[in-house]
């Protein structure tokens, strides 16, 4: 058996400011790398830098800048939410009650932060969660899976908050996350990764205008397919539907394709975009990935 690299050649660049949406299949390494981002384990090769400072050799000053949020934060049931805070603050030197204060109102649990915890909904848990990582201070919030088990309403709530605290307090924010839409609705960017590689990063909005597809109804299928991938160039699919078509667009502007198919003379009876661009996008990539390492160990 040969070695097995949980993480193998990866480089990513979260620029600061960003919702930095980070996917991939189980088993593709994102544990792996968060794990190193976080200074818990060290890469065999490579290093990890936040603000500048190398996590392996300058730890301390690099998690100062960081709060994170991963495998569901723990608390204790029979204490406050305040008291919860107050003796993680406690760890890294303390922080007065007015700071505690004024984290509660902003992850919007002032009214109950002298309730138990132990009658804490899920949601109001991930959102004490979301205090605690903002007890240093942070410039960089690091979130594994914070939605992870929450009800609609708190999926909700806490994705507003992430929202607000990236836009109106200027954190960038690190979000490890299975669930496509969340990323889609939420980050500015976003990495792939599948068996530990990179195999897609960049702006989300620069990414949906280069894959997504637009569905193409006609009444002629054939034509408008020839027309597509010969003078525009396009990558066309066949729709699940007869009589259309699923077209990636490969960062044309979609009423340049729909003049250049009407004055080419074919008809078009509707043209609108795939609504869940990023899953297909997802599923064809790491497919892809997974079809390319079998090929690539029959060769070998």
């Amino acid at each position: 058996r040969g070695e097995l690299h949980a993480v193998r050649g990866l480089s990513l660049a979260v620029p600061r400011g960003a919702v930095y949406g980070f996917l991939g299949p189980n088993g593709a390494g994102k544990s792996t790398t968060l794990r190193m981002a976080l200074g818990l384990i060290h890469p065999t090769e490579g290093r990890v830098l936040i603000g500048g400072h190398d996590v392996a050799h300058e730890r301390m000053q690099a998690l100062r800048l960081v709060g994170a949020f991963v495998e569901a934060p723990s608390f204790y049931g029979y204490l406050s939410g305040r008291r919860n805070l107050e003796l993680l603050a406690g760890l890294s030197g303390g922080a007065s009650r007015e700071e505690i204060d004024r984290i509660l109102e902003r992850v919007g649990l002032r009214g109950r932060a002298d309730d138990r915890v132990r009658v804490y909904s899920h949601g109001m848990r991930a959102r004490l969660g979301l205090a605690s990582c903002l007890l240093p201070r942070p410039e960089l919030l690091v979130l594994d899976e914070p939605t992870d088990g929450l009800d609609p309403h708190g999926i909700r709530e806490v994705r507003e908050l992430i929202r607000s605290l990236a836009r109106e307090d200027g954190l960038t924010v690190f979000l490890s996350s299975h669930l496509l839409d969340e990323v889609e609705n939420l980050c500015t960017h976003i990495a792939i990764i599948d068996r530990g590689q990179r195999i897609l990063e960049g702006e989300l909005a620069s990414l949906e205008r280069r894959y997504r597809c637009w569905r193409i109804a006609t009444s002629r299928v054939d034509d408008a397919r020839a027309f597509l991938t010969g003078p525009l160039g396009l990558s066309v699919e066949p729709a699940d539907r007869p009589g259309e078509l699923d077209a990636m667009l490969n960062g044309r502007a979609p009423e340049e394709v729909l003049r250049a198919l009407t004055e080419a003379g074919l008809p078009v009876r509707s043209f609108a975009p795939e609504p869940h661009w990023l899953d297909r996008l997802f599923l064809k990539l790491t497919r892809s990935h997974e079809t390319d390492r079998c090929a690539a160990e029959r060769v070998a």
